[in-house]
């Protein structure tokens, strides 16, 4: 079964113009709600799969969000559909460290190795990725402003490894019912 694209239209075009058209639109809606819509969520819940060796930092990650407890992230099984995939990428030439990508079919958080594992970044930093980018998956969108500098979905680098009320706020505001 092939799951259907569940990204606004928005997105879509801010993915195809070039980033700041979307990040412009995504702030403008609403400064205090930065929702992109459903992200990886099929009913109320994430499956995913995974080709990482970033294991422990995934599982903070899933850890942390599942916490919440309105939307359920597990592992996909044989009865279930893959809705996320947790992968490394080897890409030196790409200035990003990790990146959620929405797909047809399973989304992807991608891990860019030469980026995500080199000597500098501690555990902290990785756990901060990829919370950050399952925030993605959870339909939160990036916060640019630096009132927010303290949050697991700052757009920036921070040192932040737990949710802050306003990462709180925004998954509540997504995943109201």
């Amino acid at each position: 079964m092939i799951k259907k694209l569940k990204i606004p239209l928005a997105i879509a075009l801010g993915v195809s113009l070039g980033s700041s058209l979307w990040i412009g639109h995504a702030v403008a809606a609403n400064k205090t709600q930065h929702s992109i819509g459903s992200g990886s969520v099929d009913s109320k819940e994430i499956r995913w799969g995974s080709s990482t060796k970033y294991t422990a930092n995934r599982d903070y990650a899933i850890k942390i969000w599942n916490a919440l407890g309105k939307v359920k992230i597990a592992p996909d099984t044989a009865t279930t559909i893959e809705d996320l995939t947790f992968k490394d990428v080897n890409l030196p030439d790409e200035t990003f460290t990790a990146q959620w990508v929405p797909r047809i079919g399973a989304d992807r958080i991608e891990f860019n190795t030469p980026k995500f594992n080199n000597s500098g970044r501690t555990t902290a930093a990785k756990n901060k990725t990829a919370s950050h980018e399952l925030g993605h998956a959870l339909g939160i969108g990036d916060h640019y402003e630096s009132n927010y500098s303290g949050l697991i979905m700052y757009g920036y680098s921070s040192s932040t490894t737990t949710l802050q009320a306003h990462d709180k706020t925004d998954y509540n505001a997504n995943w109201k019912n």
